[in-house]
């Protein structure tokens, strides 16, 4: 006669459904779509934990769910459940969870604490501050870039420095987000800080970022305009994209030249610089790019070939 095994696996599953399944029949307030999930949470299939955890953020921030999703980040043996769960908690704003979730980010499998930190992200709290401040200096460069990413809407004077020093970082995704944190703080010397980044970083990524986001500054036009001369294709057709955005046609030249370049987004800018700067003369670039292959270039040029017609009508009524 056969005999039924118990598994390690199936024990862990009964564990996570007896446990919490006592409890639910005292729960008030809940839905049976709510309750539903609840059980679903402690299911014996991932799927089903995930899903649940990821619904249950949209239904209720009740104690009940709450403690249920701060069980299952805490416990589940699965490691895609517990970043869901964590996710779910951050995007309710659980303060019940902050404690669970800023140990999470200080200790987990980087997934995990990748995740605890996203979710830390949604609370105001002094220690997601210090935690945020001290994964800025993390060894693992993924975690230096994404606290960084988080710290940029915060207020504190130590992150400007914070900022200006990891400009200098080895790794490129640091300096970039260090760099669009600088932008998007609109800190004073902003400007100068993106003309330096734009006239010397080594990575293209960093200059094109620089070169974008210089263009809400018309006092760095030098910059914009040697850039123009650039190694790197995008990093010379952002600058020329920047200029168009000014008002000037320094970069038309350059946009006319590559219009058909292989590279989508570098067709994509050069109709954005024809459409904002280009005369009517250019109008047939715009209307051959409206038939390009790639939707991305189709969508420009008709948005570009808009903004030509809206500054030839403005040019007639002003005569």
């Amino acid at each position: 006669m056969r005999k039924n095994r118990i598994t390690p696996r199936l024990l862990v599953a009964a564990v996570l459904v007896l446990s919490p399944l006592r409890h639910l029949n005292a729960e008030e307030g809940l839905s049976p779509l709510e309750r539903e999930l609840l059980t679903q949470l402690y299911s014996a299939d991932e799927r089903e934990r995930v899903n649940a955890a990821i619904k249950l953020s949209s239904y209720s921030d009740t104690k009940e769910v709450v403690e249920a999703l701060i069980n299952a980040a805490a416990s589940d043996p699965d490691q895609m459940v517990a970043r869901v769960s964590l996710r779910s908690l951050g995007h309710m704003g659980a303060e019940d969870a902050l404690e669970l979730i800023l140990e999470k980010a200080a200790e987990a499998p980087l997934p995990v604490m990748m995740e605890a930190m996203s979710a830390a992200r949604n609370f105001s709290d002094q220690k997601v501050l210090e935690m945020l401040l001290e994964k800025a200096s993390d060894p693992n460069s993924l975690i230096r870039q994404r606290a960084i990413g988080y710290l940029w809407d915060r207020d504190d004077d130590r992150i400007k420095l914070l900022l200006l020093k990891k400009l200098e970082d080895p790794a490129e995704g640091v300096r970039l987000a260090s760099l669009k944190a600088i932008d998007q703080r609109e800190e004073t010397g902003a400007s100068e800080v993106l003309e330096v980044a734009l006239g010397s970083d080594r990575s293209p990524a960093v200059r094109e970022e620089a070169a974008r986001a210089l263009e809400k500054y018309t006092n760095r036009a030098k910059a914009l305009k040697s850039a123009l001369n650039d190694s790197d294709l995008i990093v010379r057709m952002t600058a020329a994209r920047s200029l168009a955005g000014q008002g000037s046609s320094s970069g038309l030249k350059t946009a006319i030249q590559e219009v058909k370049s292989s590279d989508a987004r570098v067709r994509v800018l050069a109709v954005e610089i024809i459409g904002l700067v280009g005369s009517v003369s250019n109008r047939v670039f715009l209307e051959e790019a409206s038939r390009d292959y790639d939707r991305r270039v189709q969508r420009a040029a008709e948005a570009a070939l808009k903004e030509m017609e809206k500054r030839i009508k403005i040019k007639e009524k002003s005569k």
